[in-house]
């Protein structure tokens, strides 16, 4: 009977790919690992629309692996790291909505490719953020509140968009506002496993990388803590 589960049990065991570095949930946007996830999901949405996707967003929560180590990547880390069937799902923001959803982003940590953000520790000791562009070619641009991004998601944060914020997890409900939403019918861990596979075949490794997505402002910070009775 158990002979029936072995093809599944060595489909996971089946190396994808190799790390160059190891990547961690650590800090602000989730760490090295948040920045993996969010640039592999914006990756595979691009292709999968066919179409540039400005923003990808998830939630540090549902990262459930603090660290992977440097080495041999297999999908069972990847079930491992993203064990919920979460679908990916795109969907139209305005300018003005991408900057409240980041906000919230920044407030509680969680991950997103495709802006640079700049950001400060407030009077209540949570990040705030400051000022914000998208990277477009590598270059900064200005957000124009009143222009339309597409932004790749959850499901999971946008079926919770109407419940309230707790302790771990931010209020998306900036997402109620959505327009064009279009399930891509691939869960985050599928479309991973995708991105992974595919850097591979072109002869890349999976790389930890700190972009400047995320600049801390030090002044800012330490004027709030001086401002503080």
């Amino acid at each position: 009977m158990l002979e029936a589960y072995a093809p599944k049990v060595r489909a996971l065991d089946e190396v994808i790919g190799k790390l160059k570095g190891d990547l961690k949930k650590s800090g602000i946007g989730a760490g090295s690992l948040g920045n993996f996830v969010t640039d592999a999901m914006r990756a595979e949405a691009t292709r999968k629309l066919g179409k540039p996707v400005m923003l990808a967003v998830t939630n540090g929560g549902g990262l459930r692996k603090s660290v992977m180590a440097e080495g041999e990547l297999s999908q069972r880390d990847i079930f491992e790291l993203l064990p919920f069937e979460n679908a990916l799902v795109a969907f139209d923001l305005t300018g003005a909505q991408v900057v409240d959803l980041l906000r919230v982003v920044v407030s509680y940590k969680d991950a997103q490719s495709g802006a640079r953000i700049k950001y400060r520790i407030g009077s209540d000791k949570k990040p705030e953020l400051e000022t914000v562009g998208l990277l477009i070619d590598d270059r900064e641009k200005e957000i124009d509140p009143s222009a339309t991004y597409t932004v790749i998601s959850i499901d999971y944060l946008l079926n919770r968009r109407a419940t309230k914020p707790s302790e771990t997890e931010g209020d998306y409900s900036v997402l109620r506002e959505a327009k064009n939403i279009k399930p891509l019918g691939l869960t985050i861990r599928d479309a991973i496993i995708q991105y992974v596979k595919r850097e591979t075949a072109a002869g890349r490794d999976i790389k930890a990388t700190f972009d400047g997505r995320f600049v801390f402002d030090k002044a800012a910070s330490e004027a709030t803590e001086e401002a503080q009775p």
